[in-house]
């Protein structure tokens, strides 16, 4: 019983873990990309096309 507890509790903690890297990751993915597309696209475009805010694309 115990056991299985701690199973669940492990995976429950991996599985947030996963989750928060993975967000933390797309959000840089989203930032670089955004970057690279300042030249050549409005900031307003690029939010569209990121789903970044456009106070994120400004700041960049």
């Amino acid at each position: 019983m115990l056991n299985d507890f701690l199973e669940r509790y492990e995976q429950d903690l991996i599985d947030k873990n996963t989750r928060e890297v993975t967000e933390q990751v797309t959000e840089q993915v989203k930032k670089s990309i955004a970057k690279k597309l300042k030249d050549c696209l409005s900031d307003l475009e690029i939010a569209k096309r990121t789903g970044l805010s456009l106070e994120e694309v400004q700041k960049l």
